[in-house]
């Protein structure tokens, strides 16, 4: 079995950490939700789940979702934009960013989906997400964000192609759908708890829904609300967005003039997303050893400086924890066992002689070879 990681994040900065839960529909307002999309645009892409677990009366409560979240978005040839994905064993793009730009088309666009049936395989569908699944996007300060929907667990590995679409600045939330979903791979999605959102039923993708998952990419304009820790293979780092363009640096912390360890307006390709990352041999990065629980911690302090030349107020210094768990490991060796050599050995035996006797006064007397009535003799 090979060595499995598991990478646990840890974010030290003036924000408390918050575990997924289920949605509060309640907290919602739909003419808040109106108010504050009416002038933010987004492109949106909503993978939806066509496993064969999920059936082709129940994937009409997607096509729903999906027609909900169509009426919640601003969707215009100038403000957002929404595509469509749907995966089982292999994904498949039902329409893009730029196919629809008009509502009443997109919602025709949605309701003639059909159900695709077959395995669940996320993970080959958050890789064609980044190959194909923005294809359109303005770019530019328009913000990208994914949906992922889905009722179970992926049969394919899933952390590393979103962390590949987390590096490419797509926000990413998991919508999981009743109580056979494995919540630690909705968070390998996302990379944040707080953008996976969890439902009983497939009944409960309705408008509420919507209001709530629109509102919460909303409120923080279709962008990350806090920043995002990457915990790679090789390698982490940090990802943030501002209100405003970023014309500053975001470095390690005592080494800014070192070019690898300094990212600047000229490295962001959105000025309103910004991070770095760093290799683990660079930077003077720390690794330590923890025997229990059995793995490495790799950390590093990152400054968030909002002027080229000054440190001010607002300055930020977040420090970056990542564990790398070392699983526990089934160590297995062939063994060759030979079959148990047989001999066989032959010994000849004379066949023993028998002989009966009648002996006369003892068992060792004369033997008889007449006698008379009435004499004793003995057998042998």
């Amino acid at each position: 079995m090979c060595r499995a990681l598991i990478l646990i994040c840890l974010l030290l900065v003036l924000f408390i950490a918050v575990s997924s839960h289920p949605i509060d529909n309640g907290l919602v307002d739909s003419e808040l939700v109106h108010e504050c999309v009416n002038n933010k645009s987004v492109d949106l892409l909503l993978m939806l789940d066509g496993s064969g677990s999920i059936g082709d009366d129940t994937f009409r409560n997607q096509i729903a979702f999906a027609m909900h979240l169509a009426e919640r978005l601003n969707v215009s040839n100038e403000g957002s934009r929404m595509a469509v994905m749907q995966y089982a064993e292999t994904p498949r793009v039902e329409f893009t960013l730029n196919q629809f730009t008009h509502p009443t088309q997109l919602e025709w666009a949605i309701q003639r989906i059909n159900f695709l049936s077959g395995a669940t395989n996320t993970g080959k569908a958050l890789k064609l997400a980044l190959e194909r699944g923005f294809s359109g996007a303005r770019g530019g300060n328009i913000p990208r964000v994914a949906v992922v929907v889905t009722d179970g667990q992926s049969q394919d590995e899933v952390s590393e192609p979103a962390q590949l679409l987390r590096d490419a600045h797509v926000m990413l939330y998991a919508v999981g759908v009743t109580n056979l979903i494995n919540v630690h791979q909705l968070h390998q999605i996302t990379g944040n708890p707080v953008r996976v959102f969890t439902v009983e039923s497939f009944d409960q993708l309705d408008k509420a829904l919507a209001d709530s998952l629109t509102w919460d990419m909303c409120k923080t304009e279709f962008r990350p609300g806090t920043p995002d820790i990457i915990c790679g293979p090789d390698r982490i780092g940090v990802r943030a967005s501002t209100k405003k363009p970023f014309d500053g640096f975001v470095f390690v912390m005592d080494h800014f003039h070192q070019e690898e360890c300094r990212a600047g307006p000229e490295k962001f390709p959105d000025p309103k997303s910004i991070g770095i990352t760093v290799p683990f041999n660079a930077c003077n990065v720390h690794r330590y050893r923890s025997l229990n629980p059995r793995g490495i911690f790799v950390e590093m302090t990152v400054v968030f400086m909002f002027h080229t030349l000054f440190m001010t107020k607002v300055d930020q210094m977040v420090k970056i924890q990542c564990f790398y768990m070392e699983a526990d490991k089934q160590v297995t060796v062939p063994l060759s066992v030979s079959m148990i050599t047989t001999q066989f050995r032959e010994k000849m035996y004379q066949m023993p002689q028998c002989m009966y006797t009648l002996r006369k006064a003892s068992p060792d007397g004369e033997i008889v070879r007449y006698a008379s009535l009435g004499e004793s003799v003995y057998h042998r």
